[in-house]
């Protein structure tokens, strides 16, 4: 049963997501020839047309948003409109951004449920005006709660997200980075080859060997049964552990019960009980 809340749990996400990153990402020697850019973007879009779907580019960003005297902490993610798709995303209210949107770096927002209880409480969110690094946003969408302790790869519960266009992400925080590729493949069989083949596409273009990786959840849901089978051999074991020493209890119980009734039974015999 616990395996198959797992596994349920990350096929909401889709089993046909990946992920793709370089290698150098979180070091501190990163080199400018192993980044993402959003040429690459572009790139991957034409040369695998057969073999993905969609795929959109997530810049991740930490920084408070406020409105009036409220602030609140949160994870900014540019990306584009495809991404709500990719991630399987509900909205509670209003819509994500369009590609029109996106081309035009349209200074418009999606916040997600955690965030706009913080800024807003009970109040209506949609068309507000929040301030990320002092950049007026309008909020045009709230994404639903989701539940699923995978959808975001969050470490923390309380972590608030917000979402822009990447093109208005790159004007607010000056840069053109990307930290990671996300999309889906047209069949659920062949994951693992577009990785590579993408991987591989990367590495000729930016001129490294092994400067990229990625991931998809397919991966994931077999590292869960892996762990899944290990905690069922653990319960098992102490299952049949339990077994044995409420066994030997009860062979003791029904051994005193018959040993102290011993001279009860001699009497009774002796004076003409039956067998």
């Amino acid at each position: 049963g616990g395996k198959a809340a797992i596994t349920q749990e990350m096929n909401k996400m889709g089993v046909n997501l990946f992920i793709i990153y370089p290698k150098s990402n979180g070091a501190g020697d990163q080199q400018a020839g192993t980044t993402l850019n959003f040429q690459d973007v572009q790139n991957l879009k034409r040369a695998l047309p057969q073999e993905v779907k969609d795929i959109v580019p997530s810049s991740v960003e930490y920084s408070s948003i406020q409105i009036n005297q409220r602030r609140a902490s949160s994870v900014v993610v540019g990306t584009e409109s495809k991404f709500a798709q990719i991630r399987n995303r509900e909205i509670a209210l209003g819509r994500f951004f369009n590609e029109e949107e996106t081309d035009a770096y349209r200074r418009v927002v999606v916040i997600d449920n955690s965030l706009a209880e913080k800024l807003f409480g009970a109040g209506n969110p949609l068309g507000q005006h929040v301030f990320v690094q002092n950049v007026p946003c309008r909020v045009i969408g709230v994404l639903a709660k989701d539940e699923s302790p995978f959808a975001q790869f969050q470490n923390f519960e309380e972590s608030a997200y917000a979402y822009i266009p990447w093109g208005t992400w790159s004007e607010i925080f000056g840069s053109r980075r990307i930290d990671q590729l996300e999309g889906t493949t047209l069949s659920d069989t062949n994951i693992d080859a577009t990785i590579d083949l993408a991987t591989r596409l990367l590495n000729q273009r930016h001129g490294t060997t092994d400067g990229f990786d990625g991931f998809n959840m397919e991966q994931m849901v077999q590292t869960a049964e892996s762990i899944t089978k290990i905690l069922t051999s653990i319960i098992g074991l102490v299952a049949g552990i339990s077994l044995v020493v409420g066994g030997i209890g009860i062979m003791n119980i029904m051994l005193v019960s018959v040993t102290e009734r011993t001279r009860e039974i001699g009497l009774r015999k002796a004076l003409g009980a039956k067998e």
